[in-house]
């Protein structure tokens, strides 16, 4: 990528998980935070939208993938972490 100097980009991720018929479809929406970090040579990606995101990776390519793998990751976590904050509550 061009210009990698003070780069920052938005980047809104859709994604569909599930795949038979009678499995549910969820889709999911999030705005992701690209820069480029020209001290560590690093482009990271954070989000408001996904709590406990924060990745590193050497090019723009390779931090996609990685959060292909880690958006529904830290999804399932956060809703665990939510379901059992709320069964100490009760």
């Amino acid at each position: 990528m061009n210009g990698k100097k003070n780069c920052a980009k938005k980047y809104a991720a859709s994604r569909n998980y599930g795949s038979k018929k009678n499995e549910t479809q969820v889709i999911m929406k999030n705005s992701i935070l690209f820069n480029w970090d020209e001290e560590a040579g690093v482009w990271t990606a954070t989000s408001d939208d996904v709590p406990g995101l924060v990745l590193e990776a050497d090019s723009y390519d390779e931090l996609v993938e990685k959060l292909k793998v880690a958006i529904p990751e830290l999804a399932e976590l956060n809703k665990l972490s939510q379901r059992k904050g709320n069964d100490e509550n009760d």
